[in-house]
């Protein structure tokens, strides 16, 4: 097999140890377990990412320096690797010859450090004083208030855009002349003559000149509205922006004041690399649509939407004060609380897929919880409809909590069972604090199961806990087929707790 090749500083790393080598689950070979990968076989792609993830998840956590570990979760690295990997695995771009375990292992070392480098680049670990990085679920803080909101949102998009695209040398040049340098100052630190800042300074100039030329070009109009009746209906100097509230890979929430009758509310944009993708675009005015039909309190309501003067669509939508299930503790609660949320997440999923509406991403990251207990499902970006037809390349999903037919196949539309699946991992990362792949091979008869199914027998006695093994290994069953239908009638037997 050909690698791609590692930067020299970094060698690829020793064989794996015996107890990964060889064939995968089942007796297949590697060969014939991507085969399978290939033709959609959702076992298959279960059994690749069981066998490498936690051995990945330990290899970045050793790459990543405690300053960036900080900012990087090593988990959200891995996963994001294997996306990559089963994207060029499904449609066969350039993907590299891999008969072995060993060459397997060294193509998803090589991917997993990639996503390392990159993020690093972007992060740019204690060096980035231009731009503020407030990670999601982080303590929130304050927009800069020197200039307008919205202004200085996009500006610290595009400073960081700015800082990516340039040269090494020339980001050194950058920071140091925002920090007040003059060149003499920067070339005796950098240890270069003050020529080659002076051209370092005017690349730098090129480099914004060529944004800003690219940004007076006029807008394209915002595409994918169904209803041709549909108006906005804020505009962009009705909010008031205060506080990030997250930040996903294509968009970015904050918390704002509605001008018009005020209301808080949260404000998705897309990113500004997101503004010219047209399904970026159609999946933020699909979520809205999508919002729209969908009137229940377990979902997040939208309030409106609206474009930026750039032509970049944006939702309102209804303000949460709470925390995502990302941040549970199991440690700090009842069994009880568990399988409330759990009927909580159960009664939301069944109003959508009465609908025909099947979220597409169920994962801890997007169910937010109130300081009462309430719950509500949110973030409908890859949302489908039964009644609208399927857009490829609009699937996706977080990996750990993403059923196993649509990690096989990214582009397949999500049924309703893949959301059931969803439901079944996020009650295991309830019950145990990690997914179900959390630690390369847990199952529901794994240790962690074992003593959360004991508590249970303890907590809720053995005629309700003896139905908890149950459930789960019937929503995280392999094939769709076998998993329940009626999430709510599966549920009926933990009423009485």
């Amino acid at each position: 097999m050909t690698v791609p090749p590692l930067p020299p500083s970094e060698p690829l790393p020793p064989p794996i140890p015996p107890r990964i080598a060889g064939p995968l689950p089942g007796g297949a070979t590697t060969a014939e377990i991507l085969a399978a990968c290939r033709q959609g076989h959702p076992g298959a792609a279960d059994a690749l990412f069981r066998q490498y993830f936690s051995k990945l998840v330990e290899l970045a956590r050793r790459r990543l320096s405690r300053r960036l570990a900080r900012r990087i979760d090593a988990e959200d690295v891995v996963l994001s690797a294997y996306r990559s990997f089963f994207i060029r695995l499904r449609d066969d771009s350039g993907f590299p010859e891999t008969e072995t375990a060993d060459d397997l292992w060294a193509l998803l070392v090589t991917i997993t450090r990639r996503k390392i480098a990159k993020q690093s680049r972007r992060h740019w670990a204690g060096r980035r004083s231009v731009a503020r990085e407030i990670s999601d679920g982080a303590s929130l803080e304050p927009v800069a208030s020197a200039a307008p909101a919205e202004a200085a949102a996009v500006l610290e998009e595009e400073v960081e855009q700015l800082v990516a695209s340039l040269r090494p040398t020339d980001r050194e040049v950058l920071i140091r002349s925002l920090q007040g340098l003059t060149s003499a100052e920067i070339a005796a630190e950098l240890n270069c003559a003050e020529r080659t800042v002076r051209r370092a300074r005017h690349r730098i100039d090129d480099a914004i000149s060529s944004r800003r030329a690219a940004e007076s070009l006029p807008g394209a109009p915002v595409r994918g509205i169904s209803d041709p009746d549909l108006n906005p209906t804020h505009r962009q100097t009705d909010l008031l922006l205060q506080q990030m509230a997250g930040e996903g890979s294509f968009s970015k929430v904050y918390r704002a004041l509605d001008r018009t009758n005020g209301e808080t509310v949260a404000v998705k944009f897309l990113k500004k690399d997101q503004w010219s993708d047209p399904r970026a675009v159609a999946a933020l005015v699909r979520e809205h649509e999508i919002l729209r039909r969908l009137d229940h309190p377990g979902i997040v309501g939208v309030r409106g939407w609206g474009i930026t003067r750039a032509a970049a669509p944006f939702l309102v939508l209804q303000w949460i004060d709470g925390t995502r299930l990302a941040e549970w503790n199991r440690n700090n609660h009842l069994l009880r609380e568990t399988l409330s949320i759990a009927r909580q997440i159960a009664e939301a999923l069944a109003a959508a897929h009465s609908l025909g509406i099947t979220h597409g991403d169920l994962s801890p990251a997007n169910v937010l919880r109130t300081r009462n207990g309430h719950v509500l499902l949110t973030d409908f970006g890859f949302a489908q409809q039964r009644d609208r037809p399927h857009h490829p390349g609009t699937a996706g999903g977080t990996p750990g909590f993403l059923a196993p037919e649509l990690l096989a196949d990214p582009h397949h539309p999500a049924a309703p069972s893949a959301d059931v699946y969803g439901f079944g991992a996020i009650l295991h990362f309830l019950l145990t604090g990690q997914s179900p792949a959390g630690r390369g091979h847990a199952t529901p008869s794994s240790a962690e199961l074992r003593v959360a199914f004991a508590n249970a027998h303890d907590e809720l006695g053995p005629a309700i806990a003896q139905q908890l093994p149950e459930l789960l290994s019937c929503c995280l069953a392999l094939h769709p087929e076998e998993r329940p239908v009626n999430l709510l009638a599966a549920l009926r037997p933990f009423d009485s707790a």
